[in-house]
């Protein structure tokens, strides 16, 4: 039975985190699916999901920790127990949330598009709402979680924009090559799931130690 103990208290941390995450997370994210849903249904175009996922998870989890949000936080921090492991359970709540929404959602799309390939469309909206989430995260750290969501939704929308203004293709005048290669690698960049699975950890990772910094920080001054 040793061996379940480690299991054992990573599902009681969780449980214990699953009331100090801000309630309004978990209706505001169910809603945002919906609407993505249904503008899918709508457009007609399945791939629509892939819009919102990313939007809802990066709003959401850049606000499951910080002093804005978290009115015990101080008393954390004077815990033993690590704030990187209190970021880490929050993070895993919300995360899984938004993917079981976004995963019920896909599956609800399949009815009504007959030729629709379930995988490719996980994956479409996956690996951005894991990168855009992650960086949200470690921003809200340091800049505050407005200023992350704000940053977020920047770069994601912005990709949209040009797509859209140069009918999927860039077009820029043979005296700006540079400007061209670095928009059009940005363009490519959101469709390499593996290198926005990387960056994801990375920014996962960098998140962490900011916490560790913070409370050492705090116990300084206490």
């Amino acid at each position: 039975r040793d061996f379940l103990r480690p299991v054992r208290r990573v599902w009681l941390m969780m449980l214990s985190q699953a009331g100090m995450v801000q309630r309004d997370i978990w209706p505001a994210s169910a809603a945002v699916i919906v609407v993505g849903y249904f503008f899918a249904l709508v457009s007609g175009e399945a791939g629509a999901l892939r819009f919102f996922a990313p939007l809802m998870a990066a709003a959401c989890i850049s606000i499951i920790y910080g002093p804005d949000f978290d009115p015990a936080l101080e008393v954390s921090l004077a815990t033993p127990t690590s704030p990187w492991q209190i970021l880490l359970a929050r993070l895993t709540l919300v995360f899984l949330y938004g993917l079981a929404l976004g995963l019920a959602a896909s599956l609800a799309l399949l009815p009504f598009f007959p030729g629709l390939v379930l995988g490719e469309l996980i994956t479409g909206w996956l690996a951005p709402m894991a990168f855009l989430s992650a960086l949200a995260l470690m921003l809200s750290l340091p800049l505050g979680s407005q200023n992350a969501i704000a940053i977020a939704y920047i770069l994601w929308i912005s990709q949209y924009l040009l797509r859209g203004a140069a009918g999927g293709a860039l077009q820029l005048p043979a005296s700006f090559p540079a400007l061209e290669r670095s928009l059009q690698f940005y363009l490519a960049f959101w469709n390499n799931s593996p290198l926005l699975v990387v960056f994801s950890f990375l920014f996962v990772l960098a998140a962490l130690c900011l916490t560790c910094i913070k409370k050492e920080q705090f116990l300084r001054t206490a």
